[in-house]
C-alpha cells in the first residue's frame, strides 16, 4: 500500500514544501492536502481573507493531517518564524498519541547554506 503524506512547512518557505509535494506526487504518493496553493494565492498571513475563510484553510490543514499516514515536517531555517507549522506538528503528535495508529512523523532539518 502506498502511504499518504501531509507535508508541513513554514509558509514563508512554501516553495520548498511545494517542491517536495510535486516530487511525492510524481512517484504516485497521495498528498492529503496542498496548502501551498492558498499561500501562493493569499500570502502567508492571508490578510485579505475573512475569518471564515481562514478557518476553512486551517481546518483543511488539520484534515490533511487526519488523513495522512505520514506527516513530513520540513523544519524551517533559523531565520524563519513559523506558527502554523508548529501547530500542525503539535496536532500530529496529539493525533498520533491519542490513536496509537495515527500518522508517523518525519522531520527533515532545515536546508543549510554552504
Amino acid at each position: 500500500m502506498i502511504p499518504s503524506v501531509y507535508v508541513a512547512g513554514a509558509s514563508k518557505e512554501f516553495e520548498r514544501a511545494r517542491h517536495w509535494i510535486e516530487e511525492l506526487e510524481k512517484t504516485g504518493i497521495r498528498v492529503t492536502y496542498d496548502w501551498t496553493e492558498s499561500v501562493r494565492k493569499y500570502g502567508s498571513c492571508g490578510a485579505e481573507l475573512s475569518r471564515s475563510e481562514k478557518w476553512f484553510f486551517a481546518r483543511s490543514d488539520l484534515r490533511g493531517i487526519d488523513e495522512a499516514d505520514i506527516v513530513w515536517l520540513l523544519s524551517p531555517s533559523v531565520e524563519v518564524t513559523s506558527i502554523g507549522m508548529w501547530i500542525e506538528f503539535g496536532y500530529a503528535l496529539n493525533v498520533s498519541r491519542a490513536h496509537r495508529a495515527g500518522p508517523k512523523i518525519l522531520i527533515s532539518p532545515p536546508i543549510s547554506e554552504r
